[in-house]
């Protein structure tokens, strides 16, 4: 048995371990709770058709939402243990062509996006865990069901003993369009030590699968770090001593990395940590420098408090300023983010092991009335493996914490007080047994009441339900709150940025031979941030004429061609002026806005062109 054989058979055992003895503390008496859940409704009630019957346990798998058929309403995926993948409607049944299944337990959490361009989502997930007699692999569905042309991309069979099974996607894939081509690349990575960039017909992206070098639990997380325009991809790993060689790695440690679109490591990465993680990263800007900083809890080493905190780095591998934070136990549960104080930036929440929910600002101080230990449905307080989410779920323009607890979805205020409605003590949704994964809240018919989504075990932890609750108060679904797993449908784990408007150029020169008439180049405007910008040209210097004067960007850039008069200028160099651009959303100024472009024009007599050799052997 190779050393990382022994680190991921070892290590999967303990984080199962604990979540058994977990529910073995929640259900002590699990007669007399059950007994008491069902004669007592909930104070909220189900959706109409709901809960359903999965047969097999949702353990780890959280509902992804989107619109797989082309009507007005969301159906919701979720992926079992017992080797399916389902599709659910609005009311409850199965949409047409679901469930299906695959060769192994479903863990991962399925990303929703439109992966071909052919207008309609396709669904995407990993498939396997520990279990050495099924093939892992990732796995690509059209909207009917039906397997793409391509897929599933088959792991290698790396880690777990060369088995003849390729080897488990535990983590969820992240959607994301890394090279502005207008399709989404599938980015995952698996217990075979890879991470993958995969494009929409199965085929790796050039430069992937990257090489981390021991297995990894977590999710990839995908955003533009540093602002210039180009996505980075976030994600951790194990390590043993030794591997990666020339970095004082140690078994049980962890190695963090971040990646560019190219497979290349971005400066100041990885970063080696004597604790490994099993927490995915989360994305956002902490500190409103306008560049994205990186959360993560870390892993579990038995009898050891190494794993006890919490991290954030900025983009180039420097700690933010106040982090690491520290819990007391160790961080298995993904961080969620959200203003919860309304300052304008968002704050870090994330459930422990240690049975606290937490919520820090961007400079690692606790918010006041933080933390605040959940209790279960028997009365108890016990630690906690499901993620928490955020979201306003009364329409108060505050933004509220749902986090699992044993059985249960219990909510917080902003201030740490119970989230009630009316005379209840604490707005609290039951399930029949254990909670592993996280809640998922959306407007699945677009009625303007917010459904709370969330799997669970029953009874007997073979088989499993989905719930779904619909809330009493009409509330519009701000996406800028963290709804579900890694934030939104496509899985990448970054929290929602104001729009900002960008250019690829902040000088333009033009350099042209006298006698020219004119001279053209072109640039481009982007929206580095969320939602839309309507753009326009506030100053065009004299003898520049534009392709565009005007239009909206939202997620793909806009190429805009300048075409320079240089007839009349003789020989020298000249300053035509700045070209002025600004951008608003929803009527108000974007960041970045005004951007100014610097015009110059160069006429020489003559221009020469000089080419390297070409020797051939």
């Amino acid at each position: 048995m190779n050393i990382q054989t022994k680190r991921i058979l070892v290590g999967l055992p303990i984080v199962l371990v604990f979540f058994l003895g977990f529910l073995g503390v929640q259900t002590g008496n699990s007669a007399t709770v059950l007994d008491r859940q069902l004669m007592a409704p909930p104070t909220i009630g189900y959706r109409t058709g709901w809960p359903v019957n999965t047969g097999q346990l949702i353990d780890r798998s959280s509902p992804a939402v989107g619109n797989l058929d082309g009507d007005s309403e969301l159906e919701i995926v979720v992926g079992t243990r017992g080797h399916q993948v389902y599709a659910f409607n609005p009311d409850g049944s199965v949409v047409s062509g679901w469930p299906v299944t695959v060769p192994a337990e479903v863990n991962s959490s399925p990303a929703i996006g439109d992966l071909n361009g052919d207008g309609l989502n396709e669904v995407v997930v990993g498939v396997g865990w520990e279990d050495r007699s099924n093939d892992g692999g990732i796995y690509a569905f059209a909207c009917n069901g039906q397997l793409l042309s391509g897929w599933p991309v088959v792991t290698g069979d790396e880690n777990l003993g060369h088995d003849g099974h390729p080897d488990g996607v535990f983590g969820s894939p992240s959607l994301a369009d890394l090279d502005g081509d207008g399709y989404l690349e599938v980015i995952v990575a698996s217990f075979d030590q890879y991470l993958y960039v995969l494009k929409y017909d199965g085929t790796p992206m050039p430069g992937w699968p990257f090489f981390l070098w021991d297995s990894t639990w977590g999710s990839p997380a995908v955003g533009d770090l540093d602002r210039d325009g180009d996505m980075e991809i976030v994600v951790g790993a194990y390590t043993h001593q030794g591997f990666p060689p020339n970095l004082p790695t140690v078994d049980g440690g962890g190695i963090f990395w971040v990646l560019n679109v190219d497979g290349t490591v971005a400066p100041g990465w990885p970063r080696v940590f004597d604790l490994h993680f099993d927490s995915s990263p989360a994305l956002g800007d902490l500190d409103g420098d306008k560049d994205l900083e990186i959360v993560v809890g870390t892993g579990q080493e038995v009898g050891s408090p190494r794993g006890h905190h919490v991290y954030a780095w900025h983009h180039d591998g420097r700690d933010v300023m106040g982090w690491p934070v520290a819990t007391q136990a160790y961080v298995y549960p993904s961080p969620a983010l959200g203003d919860l104080d309304g300052d304008g930036l968002v704050e870090v929440v994330i459930s422990c092991a240690d049975g606290y929910l937490y919520a820090w600002d961007g400079n690692g101080q606790l918010l006041p009335g933080w933390p605040v230990r959940p209790i279960n449905e028997s009365g108890q307080t016990g630690p906690m493996v499901g993620s928490p989410i955020i979201a306003d779920l009364n329409a108060d323009a505050d933004l509220e914490v749902v986090t699992p607890i044993g059985w249960d979805l219990v909510a917080f205020n902003h201030d740490a007080t119970p989230f009630r409605y009316g005379t209840e003590p604490q707005m609290r949704l039951h399930t029949y047994f254990s909670i592993g994964g996280a809640p998922t809240i959306v407007d699945l018919d677009g009625n303007q009441r917010l459904d709370v989504l969330v799997g669970s075990a029953e009874y007997d932890f073979n088989k499993g339900r989905l719930f779904a609750w619909e809330l009493p108060a009409q509330v519009p679904l701000q996406k800028s709150a963290w709804i579900m797993f890694r934030q939104n449908a496509f899985r990448t784990g970054r929290a929602v940025l104001d729009p900002w408007l960008a250019a690829s150029l902040d000088q333009i020169t033009f350099i042209v031979e006298k006698g020219t008439a004119q001279t053209q180049q072109s640039f481009q405007l982007l929206n580095i941030g969320d939602g839309s910008i309507t753009w326009k040209v506030d100053v065009l210097p004299s003898d520049v004429m534009l392709s565009l004067s005007g239009g909206v960007i939202s997620n793909q850039p806009q190429l805009v061609t300048l075409t320079g008069s240089t007839s009349g200028y003789g020989v020298g160099k000249y300053t035509l002026g700045d070209l002025v651009i600004s951008g608003r959303s929803n009527q108000v100024e974007v960041s970045g806005s005004p951007i100014r472009i610097a015009i110059k024009l160069v006429v020489a007599d003559k221009l020469y062109q000089s080419y390297m050799p070409l020797v051939m052997r």
